[in-house]
């Protein structure tokens, strides 16, 4: 295994830590309850979660902008209503400029993350990045964290293993996923990962050039990506705290999704090179993507462009 020479910075850990807190658990169904999944953005106005999640993961609050301007087209949204939406959002538009920039905008896309990207680029005869990364994550947890019969073997039987230490050992193990990509000698890259999954992390964050004003956004849009066992994670968190055995185990989770993308990086670096200018535009796509989230916050309006989004 890969020796741990990164470490994260105080500020690198005190934005991880706070991407790690944006997930709501979700309960086992024998004991569901109704929980929002923004609970954790709860001391955040509506307008800034949904700019958060529009950036990040494509997630809309709203209906398309589409809708919207049909309704005004059939006059179920009258000229007055946008005037006055207007007003209040400080926009500095009026109607006629506010259908005009709406018909003339292409559609917004989310912030990619580097799995993605390459699947733009993919043979499509060949299983996308980021559909066997969601598959090998999610199995890999199906078998972690079930109970009744553990599936995967276990150094300690006796101790559950941390997570990412326990998925390191597996993936590091399975040459299946060479395979199942089509693309040899990937299962390599797994053995230059770090041990530890804060110099995972560091060593990434590194790697991709990501500044500090960005990690916790790069990091909860990566969560955003398997945010199902993100929930199951907090779900765990959130019973461990009301037992008193509190047991955080969401970075370690992150972890193994970041060291995804590092694995996905360095193998393309070596077997193409000419990958380098598209490395570019998936850096500059992550600062567009921080800088349109905080814009829409300084203009305290919803993506869609008709105003701010009002509290129900």
């Amino acid at each position: 295994m890969a020796s741990d020479t990164c470490t994260l910075t105080q500020a690198q850990y005190s934005a991880v830590q706070g991407a790690c807190q944006q997930l709501a658990p979700s309960w086992p169904l024998d004991q569901m309850i109704a929980v929002s999944p923004y609970w954790p953005m709860r001391h955040e106005r509506i307008e800034q979660v949904s700019a958060r999640l529009s950036a990040l993961a494509g997630i809309s609050m709203l209906m398309p902008e589409s809708d919207y301007l049909d309704w005004y087209r059939r006059g179920l949204i009258s000229p007055q209503a946008l005037r006055t939406a207007l007003a209040e959002s400080g926009l500095g538009l009026n109607v006629d400029e506010l259908i005009q920039t709406i018909e003339q905008r292409g559609e917004k896309l989310p912030w990619q993350s580097l799995s993605a990207l390459l699947d733009e680029h993919r043979a499509r005869h060949k299983m996308a990045w980021r559909d066997e990364i969601i598959h090998q994550i999610s199995q890999f947890c199906a078998a972690h964290f079930q109970q009744a019969q553990p599936m995967l073997h276990r150094e300690h039987s006796q101790a559950q293993p941390d997570l990412y230490a326990h998925w390191l050992v597996v993936s590091q193990r399975d040459r299946g996923l060479s395979i199942v990509l089509d693309e040899p000698d990937l299962h390599r890259y797994f053995k230059q990962l770090p041990d530890d999954p804060n110099a995972l992390i560091a060593e990434a964050l590194s790697t991709f050039g990501v500044q500090d004003e960005q990690v916790e956004l790069y990091a909860h849009a990566l969560l955003l990506d398997i945010g199902g066992w993100g929930a199951w994670v907090a779900y765990l968190r959130w019973q461990g705290e009301l037992n008193g055995e509190p047991h955080d185990q969401m970075l370690d989770l992150l972890a193994i999704r970041m060291a995804w993308e590092l694995v996905l990086w360095r193998y393309q670096q070596a077997h193409f090179p000419t990958f380098l200018p598209l490395w570019s535009t998936h850096g500059n796509s992550l600062s567009a993507g921080c800088k349109t989230y905080r814009r829409n916050i300084r203009h305290n309006k919803s993506p869609c462009g008709f105003g701010p989004e009002r509290r129900s």
